[in-house]
């Protein structure tokens, strides 16, 4: 049994994000996906979580190169710094 399912893509294109790109899912593609977004949550869960520690201050060298890196990407948007005035 085929089910028709829209998804937008960033540039605005209606496909899956899968191989074919195209607008049909079946209920085995759905499966699979959902086995892999299980495995990966599990990864994070066990090897990730609990042992990473945030970054909490950027020092001007590693702003530059964390800038470099993000640039060209489109889905990215850099937060505006708080003052260290401003309430939470």
């Amino acid at each position: 049994m085929w089910r028709r399912y829209d998804y937008v893509t960033k540039r605005g294109e209606l496909r899956l994000p899968h191989p074919g790109g195209d607008t049909l899912i079946t209920y085995s593609d759905f499966d699979f996906f959902d086995d892999e977004a299980a495995k990966l949550d599990g990864y994070v869960s066990e090897n990730l979580e609990g042992r990473l520690t945030p970054i909490t201050e950027l020092g001007d060298s590693f702003r530059g190169e964390i800038a470099d890196i993000i640039s060209p990407t489109e889905n990215v948007i850099p937060f505006p710094r708080r003052s260290p005035d401003s309430p939470e």
